[in-house]
């Protein structure tokens, strides 16, 4: 759709374990008055992570499809990528866009964009009132229960191998 307008745009494209999206649709929903959907099991909660699955699927292949025609236009970068690198991450970004990769500015979008410069708080402090919940990767593994992250690996698993989430 966006190719229509501006045929030469480059998109990027981050992609998030669907696990994380999740945990952390399950922390907007309860953020938005929908108690229940933090807790493992509720029937609110099932239909929060269905969602996502559904809205994370849509999402992958449709930029798939996209890449797959114009490969030239398209890069793909891994959220746990960002927070672990996000200096070389960047370097990777600019490179594509054809900008300068001079280091200091690197370092300088690297402190401005951390989850402790933008949240006030640093990785792992959870406020479920903000929309920047916790800023940890593979926060599932202590939210999703075993029925859970097995319904995300069962719907989602062929697309993580392909995107190299899988764990």
């Amino acid at each position: 759709m966006l190719n229509r307008p501006f045929p030469t745009a480059k998109i990027i494209h981050i992609v998030r374990d669907p696990r994380d999206v999740a945990v952390s649709s399950m922390g907007h929903n309860h953020r938005a008055g929908f108690r229940e959907a933090v807790h493992p099991g509720a029937t609110q909660n099932r239909q929060v992570i269905e969602k996502a699955v559904e809205s994370w699927l849509e999402a992958v292949a449709a930029v798939d499809d996209f890449a797959q025609a114009q490969p030239e236009l398209v890069l793909e970068l891994r959220l746990r990528d960002l927070h672990a690198d996000p200096i070389g991450e960047s370097r990777k970004l600019f490179s594509f866009l054809g900008a300068a990769t001079d280091e200091v500015v690197l370092e300088q979008i690297a402190a401005a964009t951390s989850f402790e410069s933008l949240a006030g708080r640093p990785p792992g402090v959870e406020d479920l009132s903000s929309f920047l919940r916790k800023g940890v990767v593979g926060d599932w593994e202590q939210r999703l229960d075993e029925d859970a992250a097995g319904y995300i690996a069962e719907n989602c698993g062929a697309w993580m191998e392909r995107t190299q989430l899988a764990a």
